[in-house]
């Protein structure tokens, strides 16, 4: 469900013998779906590029959801390239019967946004969708184990959609210390820009951001890979939130509500670049009038942000 399909077509016109005027193709090709909704890291410019400057919640846990489904998808590779619907679970014990692979590319540019399904984890969002396996890797036999790499890739999309940015500083920035709450362990983690650390350095927080949210990216980013959450554990906790926290468990914000949801990513991406932000008066938009209606200067403002949250990154 969450891993692009390779499909076989009947009559493949690749496929046909070669003639005098025709040689046959040579070399190896695959054929996949079309998936028309754009990817990850569009949906994140548009956004920003009409004047949005959050997303709701529900949005983001059901796409945390969807990530951690095509991690479990390719961990277990009983789940790949199935047309049946059927949600990616991890077999008991965590074990794959065969051999599963590491995809060692995951970013925002890689996944893309598919359809939309009646079902709990994808009625109000699209499903997200894995793609590019060039870099991939099987696992070897005696280490079948998820990819630490591609578990805190997650995080690093779920970071960039909560700041709007493609290109956060991500695993790659110095660790902060994290603590959920005064009961939890503190661990440091690379989601600098959700830990107290960050803003008491004067920078902006995302108040409007689930605390069990900003715990679990701050966990996927954590520095010591060897204690990311499973991807069972993952699963159950996303699973869960997706199920349960409704637009009640928000105060019933109307940005929280299932409509408002459905309408805003349709917005965002079928954007055409007007004005108007597509979006409509949702209280979440920042006023364009008072960026004198240029789509320009939101571009220029959405590159220089990428530069200096790279500078400042830096020792």
């Amino acid at each position: 469900m969450h891993v692009v399909q390779v499909l076989e077509i009947e009559n493949n016109p690749l496929d046909r013998p070669g003639t005098a005027a025709l040689p046959a193709l040579t070399g190896a090709w695959v054929i996949l779906e079309y998936l028309a909704n754009g990817s990850i890291d569009k949906f994140i410019e548009n956004a920003y590029s009409q004047g949005r400057r959050k997303l709701p919640n529900r949005l983001l846990w059901r796409f945390c959801l969807c990530m951690i489904k095509a991690c479990i998808a390719i961990t277990y590779p009983r789940n790949i390239n199935t047309n049946t619907l059927v949600s990616e679970t991890v077999p008991a014990g965590g074990r794959a019967e065969d051999e599963g692979m590491t995809h060692n590319d995951i970013h925002v540019a890689n996944v893309m946004l598919a359809d939309v399904l009646e079902d709990i984890e994808h009625t109000i969002t699209p499903r997200l969708k894995l793609i590019d396996f060039g870099r991939a890797a099987d696992f070897s036999q005696a280490r079948r184990i998820p990819s630490p790499s591609d578990i805190s890739s997650i995080g690093e999309i779920i970071l960039s959609l909560i700041l709007l940015n493609p290109f956060p500083f991500g695993m790659h920035a110095s660790p902060y210390s994290f603590q959920a709450d005064e009961g939890s362990p503190e661990i440091y983690t690379h989601a600098r820009e959700l830990t107290e650390g960050w803003v008491e350095e004067g920078h902006e927080d995302v108040p409007w951001l689930d605390p069990d949210l900003r715990a679990l990216v701050c966990n996927l980013m954590r520095e010591d890979r060897d204690n990311i959450p499973s991807l069972a554990d993952l699963d159950r906790i996303a699973t869960a939130a997706v199920r349960d926290r409704d637009a009640a468990w928000y105060n019933n914000e109307e940005f929280e509500q299932d409509d408002t949801i459905k309408k805003l990513w349709h917005d965002i991406v079928h954007w055409d670049g007007g004005d108007d932000g597509g979006g409509g008066d949702d209280g979440d938009l920042e006023d364009l009038d008072d960026e004198d209606d240029d789509e320009d200067d939101y571009e220029d403002d959405y590159e220089d942000r990428y530069l200096d949250d790279f500078l400042g990154g830096l020792p």
